[in-house]
This record gives C-alpha cells, sequence and structure tokens, in this order.
C-alpha cells in the first residue's frame, strides 16, 4: 500500500505495520498455523537509483531464513521531481516440514534526492527499539552525502562495499575515514577470507611453516584494469601475517576473475603459489601441486558473515592502519 507524500510519517508506517498483522493473523483461522513474527534486527538497505533493485531484494529475502529483521529499503529517485512515498509488506515463507508460516516486515521508502533530508527523521522513527541496527550501503554516491550520514551515529554496524566505487583506493578512503564514527565492515575484505584460508592451507604442513619465513616477494595477481580493493586489502594483510618483511607487488593476468586470480610467493628456497581455475585454485609448493574447491563466493554468503558479527573486526582493523 503506497502513501502520499503528506503521510510518509514514522507512526502513520508503524500503524500500517500493525495493520497488516491483524489482517494476516485474521487470515488465518487455524491458530496452529498462526503466522509467526520475527525479528532479531533492524536492517536498512540503501539504493541509488542506478542499483539493481530486483537483485537487492532477492538478496535481502534470502538473509531474512537466517536473520529475521524489519527491513527498510530505501531508494533514491534521481529523476526530476518531488517524490516521497512508503509501502509496507510482509516477507513470509515456510519452513520445511511445517505448516506455520515464518514472517518479517519490510518498509520500502522512495525519495527523490530533494527529499533525502527527511528521511533520516523517518528512519529513526521506526527502527525497532532494544535491537541491533544494521546499514548495508549499496551506493556509494549515497554513503557520501551528508544528509544520510546523519544515520551513521545510530548504526550498530554500516557495510559497504569498496568494489562498486569507481576508483578502489577511494572506496578504501571512505572506509577508513569511518574509524570512530561507526562500525564499518568492507564486503571487499569479507571475500577475502577464503583466500586467506588458502594462504594458511599453502602453508600447513611442517616443511612449508619452515620455509614461510623465506619468502621475501610477493606477487598478487589481478584481471587487467584498475587494481581492485581486495587485492590492496590482501597486500596489507600478507605484510602484517608474514614472519619476515616482504614485498609485495600487483600483476595484471588475463582472467576472468572479478578481483584476484593468484599469489606468488618466492624467496630463499620457496616457489609456490595460489592460482584459481575457475571453480578452483591450484596450491603448489615447490614443483607440488594439489587442487582445492573454491567456487565463487556470492553477496549473499558475504552478507551472512558480516550480520553474524556485529563486533569489531582487529584484523581488518589493523590493516587499515
Amino acid at each position: 500500500m503506497a502513501e502520499t507524500i503528506a503521510s510518509v510519517q514514522p507512526e502513520k508506517i508503524l500503524k500500517e505495520l500493525e495493520k497488516l498483522w491483524i489482517e494476516k493473523g485474521q487470515a488465518e483461522p487455524d491458530k496452529r498455523n498462526a503466522v509467526l513474527r520475527a525479528c532479531s534486527m533492524t536492517f536498512l538497505v540503501a539504493l541509488d537509483e542506478t542499483d539493481d533493485a530486483q537483485a537487492a531484494g532477492e538478496t535481502l529475502a534470502e538473509l531474512m531464513h537466517e536473520h529475521p529483521s524489519r527491513a527498510i529499503v530505501l531508494r533514491i529517485d534521481t529523476r526530476p521531481g518531488d517524490t516521497l512515498e512508503a509501502v509496507v509488506l510482509a516477507q513470509c515463507w515456510m519452513p520445511f516440514g511445517r505448516r506455520q508460516q515464518i514472517c518479517c516486515e519490510q518498509i520500502e521508502i522512495r525519495a527523490s534526492a530533494a527529499r533525502l533530508e527527511e528521511v533520516p527523521r523517518i528512519i529513526m522513527g521506526v527502527m525497532v527499539p532494544d535491537l541491533p541496527v544494521v546499514l548495508w550501503c549499496r551506493g556509494p554516491e549515497l554513503c557520501r552525502d551528508e544528509r544520510f550520514q546523519r544515520l551513521f551515529p545510530l548504526m550498530d554496524k554500516l557495510i559497504v562495499d569498496s568494489a562498486r566505487f569507481a576508483d578502489a583506493a577511494d572506496g578504501i578512503e571512505f572506509v577508513k575515514s569511518l574509524r570512530g564514527r561507526v562500525l564499518a565492515a568492507d564486503l571487499a575484505w569479507t571475500r577475502l577470507t577464503r583466500w586467506r584460508e588458502m594462504v594458511a592451507l599453502l602453508f600447513d604442513d611442517a616443511p612449508s611453516r619452515a620455509l614461510v619465513a623465506n619468502v621475501e616477494r610477493i606477487v598478487i595477481r589481478h584481471p587487467a584494469g584498475r587494481t581492485p580493493a581486495a587485492a590492496h586489502y590482501l597486500a596489507g594483510w600478507l605484510k602484517r601475517t608474514m614472519p619476515s618483511p616482504v614485498k609485495v607487488s600487483f600483476e595484471e593476468k588475463a582472467g576472468k576473475e572479478l578481483e584476484i586470480s593468484g599469489i606468488v610467493f618466492s624467496g630463499t628456497g620457496v616457489e609456490a603459489s595460489i592460482v584459481s581455475n575457475g571453480s578452483c585454485v591450484d596450491l603448489t609448493m615447490n614443483s607440488i601441486t594439489s587442487g582445492v574447491p573454491f567456487p565463487k563466493i556470492s553477496e549473499l554468503e558475504t552478507l551472512r558473515d558480516e550480520l553474524s558479527i556485529l563486533s569489531r573486526d582487529p584484523v581488518f582493523e589493523g590493516i587499515q592502519g
């Protein structure tokens, strides 16, 4: 149900949500199958007009199963005009083998750039009291808008993706600038978890561990074009992790990978590499190679990880300097 501009007020939205639950309860006369209302946080999703709203919506619907929340989806309309409207709805699913639906609330707000000043007040009025508040800001321009940043101090966690910035260094600097203002997570860093696991696996056995201190040079390979944010983060992590000082450089390598295609280690008595081959990686240590499954990680999976941890990541903060 879309609201007119004049009625997009927090109290009006909350009344519409209550009405929605009453209607859902009346639609199910059998109390054994009554709808279960679930909420563990307020989850705010902010999209630029150019963003893929359908893809974001599908990801949000999947996240609800593990992280039920009152979802607030904000979409900025860059077309000329004066727009501020809201819709309330329920995201429902039925767990396998059960007859009872589980439902979460969703509020969709569409605002023109001219009305963005009013949005923080509306969002603050519909957040669930006494529960965590997480903001997933998909749109770089919206994230940097001072009017929208009024919400940042109220967030328990802010999730961004520096890979979505036009310039990787700009994205990294933006995330770094949030230190002290809000607990910030970068999905470009989250996607590195499996690469970090592969580095640990490469030097897992006793002979390899004995060689790790001999590594002097590391080359991070990525597809042609700008060096991605993930490569910069990986370089920072490797410099802090290796037991001896190392020189880290970047190399463009043909391939379809979006961010990183391989890591090459070299030094006295050690020639090792981790090379992506699509759905697996080849781990090579001094001419001995083994394959390890390495499926592409989705945005959904990275968000699952970040929503599961609402505390500081000292390793990530450490490589930010």
